[in-house]
């Protein structure tokens, strides 16, 4: 079964429509990501620890809290 691209999406708007919720678009997506590569960079994750939830670090303050700060604002 071939759907094209317009079946697809309509049918995600009346799922939309029928559950009253909207689905994420490109502008939460793209701010998610930021959002997980700042995390990752201010606790010195790696990806793998994200992917598998180790949100965790054994460094008490892997950046300086000055640094921690300014990251919370830009």
């Amino acid at each position: 079964m071939n759907l094209s691209y317009s079946d697809v999406t309509g049918f995600l708007q009346t799922v939309q429509k029928k559950i009253g919720k909207r689905f994420p678009d490109d502008e939460d997506l793209s701010g998610t990501v930021d959002a997980l590569l700042r995390l990752q960079d201010l606790y010195q994750l790696t990806t793998d620890q994200i992917a598998s939830g180790q949100l965790h670090s054994d460094i008490a303050h892997p950046v300086p809290m000055k640094r921690k700060i300014i990251l919370c604002f830009d």
